[in-house]
């Protein structure tokens, strides 16, 4: 199991993970292999998040997936304890601010691997470099919380975190999160990297609505073996009359622009509705 992290992470600390306890690297290879039970990805993810909660003994566990390129983030997974009635989805605190605090993680995180807070002491040196998220969980009641990156290819591609645990347990958590880190990473990475795959193939590149590859799936799902019937739907074909002569006279940039206005104005007319491009001016 460690040469197996070490195979999909090159940089992994090999003498480090040696010296996680047997007990901890067999409850964490049981939970990650439940990645295969379905191919749901994010069905399987909650089910392995749930039990790495149980692992750690904390209140709540989740993770979030991190675009730093575009600046954009999402919650994958999570669990927390739904007895306790001040636990609240951590939607409800995803907002378009929050970047800013995810922008200070690799702050705290700095040179370590993981970012830790188990007394006052470390929530008063975190409140230093992110006053407004460390306010945030005082106010939500939380006292300790480890957080560990998820990396892919040699980027930071999300965070795993789990909050209000015992302190007392600290070395243990840390250990099952590390190494939970290690195998997520590279799941994690692999589906976000399909599924950028399969938007480049079924995606139009120059207006931005689905293409004739996507449509043809759409069709054959309808009509294949045991589809079900649908109920009643319409369908609309637009043909753009002029594109050449655009093309021809102003240039095919011009053009391009056509097609882009036109594909906006079926996207605002049918709200909610899947428009393709299926050939040029189509």
């Amino acid at each position: 199991y460690i040469l197996f992290s070490y195979e999909m992470n090159p940089k992994a600390d090999i003498d480090k993970l040696a010296d996680i306890s047997s007990e901890t690297a067999t409850n964490v290879l049981k939970t990650c292999l439940k990645l295969r039970e379905t191919v749901d990805f994010r069905e399987s993810m909650q089910s392995v998040i749930k039990d790495i909660r149980r692992q750690c003994g904390s209140e709540r566990c989740s993770v979030l997936l991190t675009d730093y390129e575009n600046r954009e983030y999402s919650l994958l997974c999570e669990d927390y304890n739904h007895d306790d009635p001040n636990q609240r989805p951590l939607d409800s605190f995803l907002t378009e601010e929050f970047y800013a605090v995810i922008d200070t993680w690799p702050r705290l995180i700095n040179k370590s691997n993981c970012f830790t807070i188990t007394n006052v002491k470390d929530m008063e040196e975190a409140h230093k470099i992110a006053p407004e998220w460390i306010d945030s969980l005082r106010h939500a009641g939380v006292n300790t919380l480890v957080i560990y990156p998820l990396r892919s290819d040699n980027k930071t591609i999300g965070y795993i975190w789990a909050g209000n645990f015992d302190a007392a347990n600290i070395t243990k958590i840390k250990e099952i999160l590390e190494l939970t880190t290690f195998v997520l990473g590279s799941e994690v990475g692999n589906h976000l990297m399909m599924n950028k795959l399969k938007e480049l193939g079924s995606r139009d590149m120059l207006t931005g609505v689905m293409n004739q590859n996507a449509m043809n799936a759409r069709i054959d799902a309808l009509g294949g073996a045991g589809a079900k019937a649908p109920c009643s739907m319409g369908i609309v074909f637009v043909d753009m009359n002029g594109l050449k002569n655009i093309n021809d006279n102003q240039g095919h940039m011009a053009g391009d622009q056509m097609l882009k206005n036109a594909a906006m104005i079926l996207q605002s007319t049918f709200l909610g509705d899947d428009i393709y491009r299926v050939g040029g001016d189509e």
